[in-house]
């Protein structure tokens, strides 16, 4: 019989981001009999919490910065990984822990890719990246094909690359009563149709997009609601937008959601406007309940959703045609029943965790036996 992967994660970003999701849903679903998997974590992480209740043990690090690259959290790491001598080490952006996997001598380092890489770093800077991912990391998994393109763009080697999808825990349906209640707590009726969406409030998600189609849907009086899930450094700039606009009868700001399960329940159309984006884990998470989507052509959005057959597609920017496409979908029910369907049965497949946790044990192994290791 085998051993067990000794597997440790790190996760330096204090909140609960799209990185916190997917190693959540790791944990969730990964195969005890395979790995035995712990995780680094900074000592006032928001994700702690979470990783204590999926009873996977945590270590923490005091006073850990939040910055990719800290020359005290290189000693720090590698301390940890001395004395815990794990098979793997699985970054999620952080080059300080892969460097301390490297200075500790651990035999695979793994690191996601969570977002689209960055091009506009000119030839010299694009030939260093290129040479710390060969020095420091294994493999790369892009979420992706989006993201692996980028990669690959910005100088990573090809074969340094694997594509493994984000895999996404059904979400389920809520009861009718539950649902009303927080359809009226926005001020909406339930049987109003309401166009949702669900980002963090910064310049890249490009909510104006967003607005500016609520105020285009008004102008040509289509009976539809909007509303607006998140907070951030935009939220102040966003609401007097919305307040010169004069939507504050069809376009409500709800904040932070602590039930998203329950507002994508709520929602008709989940809507998605980013100017750039590895892949949307609330679009995936949408169509697990069968949400139509309708999102920009950006990054891998096109990957979720596929465009007349799980939602729609438009160019980033272009708010008529949003309104256009909001409008399609509310004058024509039998089609959002055939991209619900679609949607459900897609998601199941393609954005399964159990399948995206069957790649990654697969990965380890294949990486830890071409280094010679034994089980």
């Amino acid at each position: 019989m085998r051993k067990k992967l000794k597997v440790i994660h790190i996760i330096t970003d204090k909140n609960i981001g799209g990185a916190g999701r997917w190693l959540l849903n790791f944990l969730s679903y990964y195969d005890r009999d395979k790995l035995d998997v712990k995780v680094i974590l900074p000592e006032d992480s928001l994700l702690a919490p979470e990783v204590d209740r999926l009873g996977t043990e945590r270590i923490s690090i005091k006073d850990l910065k939040e910055s990719s690259y800290d020359k005290e959290s290189v000693k720090k790491f590698k301390e940890v990984f001395l004395k815990e001598n794990p098979d793997v080490v699985h970054t999620h952006a952080s080059l300080a822990a892969r460097m301390g996997a490297k200075e500790a001598k651990v035999p695979v380092i793994v690191n996601t890719k969570h977002c689209m890489e960055d091009l506009s770093i000119g030839f010299i800077k694009k030939q260093a990246r290129k040479s710390m991912y060969k020095k420091y990391t294994d493999m790369i998994i892009a979420v992706s094909e989006a993201v692996k393109d980028s990669l690959i763009e910005g100088g990573c080697p090809p074969g340094l690359v694997r594509m493994i999808y984000n895999g996404v825990k059904p979400l389920e349906t809520r009861s009718v009563e539950e649902v009303k209640e927080f359809r009226e707590s926005l001020g909406f009726s339930e049987t109003d149709f309401i166009a949702g969406m669900a980002a963090r409030l910064e310049e890249i998600k490009d909510y104006d997009t967003f607005i500016n189609a609520a105020k285009e849907v008004k102008s040509r009086g289509a009976d539809i609601k909007f509303v607006i899930m998140g907070t951030g450094s935009e939220e102040e700039r966003l609401k007097a937008l919305a307040n010169e606009k004069n939507l504050s009868d069809t376009l409500k700001f709800a904040g932070f959601v602590s039930d998203m399960e329950l507002a994508m329940n709520a929602m008709d159309v989940n809507v998605l406007t980013s100017k750039s984006e590895a892949i949307s884990l609330s679009i995936v998470e949408g169509m697990t309940l069968g949400l139509p989507a309708v999102g920009t052509k950006a990054g891998g959005i096109p990957e979720a959703i596929e465009d007349k057959v799980t939602g729609e597609l438009f160019d980033v920017g272009d708010s008529k045609a949003l309104a256009d496409k909001l409008i399609f979908l509310r004058e024509n029910p039998e089609i959002r029943k055939k991209y619900s369907e679609n949607a459900k049965e897609i998601s199941l497949e393609k954005f399964s965790p159990g399948k995206m946790c069957r790649e990654i044990e697969d990965l380890y192994i294949e990486l830890y036996l071409k280094k010679g290791k034994e089980f």
